[in-house]
């Protein structure tokens, strides 16, 4: 653990949402992380990178409360997904829970980058479903963690404040519905108070508009266009600049003025796919897949009593010449980054103005080894691999009894997000 600070410890604040594609992490002061939710068990041989040293992309668990991941090398993020032994959190309720220890960790270093030998960390997270979830997330989270990022070994001590349905909190404690634009679906659902009421779920996600989009494009070339293709024009596709021709009534005040007829306006250019302008077919397949994917949020709408309202989130709402549309709805997008809607909610509900419980974190200490009866008549001679953990435990520096260290704390203040 050379050059890390041993008499200080970190304490931080982090909130990790679980997505079909991407987790998103963020933390004190609006900092902010995504990667991709792939991770793959690897052999140490795998986890070293040139002159031996370990890669930035691996989390090696040594010892602690989890004994299931003793001695083992987990690649995290976008290399895993190219690993043949690559497995996604969404694939099953027990990778979202057994899995968000190692991911909380590895995403909190990315923006932090820990340089003190003992991690506080104050986490929570949202699933899709907490009932499910939340609860064995919690217990394989909590207490006493060792492990190595790169080159550098970490005493970990966890807290799980609580474990949220997904976009439970986006729209506060009182009652809203919301719909969560996925690459998979998209998911309405009526919230009160952080209870979803009437969930319902479509298979209306980003993937269906790409995939009739897709067929729009085929059916004007007569030839297939990827849809990995499609995607890198439309993140290439951005408003600019130009001057636009007034209408109605400002048309007329600007004549009667002798002023300009135009105005200047951002505006999306005609997209391109492969030389042939396909502008309309991409507006005309974005209008029918959105009114589909509302349907059931729609619908929900339309039910209640008094007026709800209806907030997007997820990653589909940042699909070009969407926003307009969502309007003409009534639906609101309410943050600046709906991708991180979800998290940054999640974030304020547990952490805002709140001070980490130091107290408890000084009770996590490192697990104790079994020792053997002493009623045994001849006690049998330790072998050289049990001497080796037991010297490995000892070494483990138990913090937290040491009143003396200090605490550097980054956790949510006036600042935060």
């Amino acid at each position: 653990m050379t050059g890390l600070d041993q008499r200080k410890n970190t304490t931080i604040a982090w909130f990790a949402d679980n997505g079909f594609g991407k987790l998103k992490g963020v933390g004190a002061n609006d900092v902010r992380v995504s990667f991709e939710t792939a991770f793959a068990e690897i052999s140490e041989e795998e986890a070293k990178s040139e002159f031996d040293s370990y890669r930035d992309d691996v989390v090696a668990y040594i010892d602690g409360d989890r004994k299931d991941l003793k001695g083992k090398y987990f690649l995290l993020g976008e290399s895993a997904k190219y690993h043949p032994n690559c497995k996604r959190l969404f694939e099953s309720d027990s990778y979202k829970s057994d899995m968000f220890l190692l991911f909380a960790i590895f995403s909190a270093n990315e923006v932090h980058d820990f340089q003190t030998e003992t991690v506080n960390l104050w986490l929570a997270g949202s699933v899709p479903d907490a009932s499910v979830t939340g609860k064995r997330l919690a217990e394989k989270t909590k207490g006493w963690h060792k492990a190595r990022i790169g080159n550098k070994i970490h005493i970990f001590r966890a807290i799980v404040a609580g474990v949220i349905n997904e976009g439970s909190k986006v729209g506060g404690q009182g009652e809203f519905i919301t719909i969560d634009f996925g690459r998979r679906t998209a998911l309405p659902t009526h919230w009160r108070n952080g209870r979803s009421i009437t969930p319902a779920i479509t298979n209306e996600g980003v993937q269906k508009f790409l995939d009739h989009f897709q067929y729009a494009i085929r059916q004007k070339m007569c030839g297939m266009v990827e849809i990995d293709v499609i995607e890198a024009a439309l993140m290439r596709w951005e408003k600019v600049k130009t001057d636009v021709p007034l209408k109605g009534e400002e048309l007329e005040k600007a004549k009667a003025e002798g002023k300009s007829t135009t105005r200047e306006a951002m505006v999306y250019p005609p997209l391109m796919i492969k030389d042939m302008n396909v502008d309309r077919e991409y507006t005309e397949t974005l209008a029918l897949w959105l009114e589909k994917s509302l349907k059931q949020a729609l619908i929900l709408k339309s039910k209640q009593s008094t007026e709800v309202p209806i907030y997007a989130i997820g990653g589909g709402t940042h699909l070009p010449k969407i926003r307009p549309m969502l309007k003409k709805f009534g639906v609101i997008v309410n943050h600046s980054d709906p991708v991180f809607a979800n998290a940054l909610s999640g974030f304020q509900y547990f952490f805002h103005g709140k001070e980490a419980p130091m107290k408890t974190f000084s009770e996590i200490t490192a697990p104790k080894t079994k020792s053997k009866s002493s009623s045994s008549p001849k006690p049998k001679q330790a072998t050289e691999k049990e001497v080796d953990e037991i010297t490995d435990e000892s070494e483990a520096p138990d913090q937290a009894t040491d009143q003396s260290t200090e605490s550097t704390i980054d956790v949510a203040g006036e600042d935060a997000a």
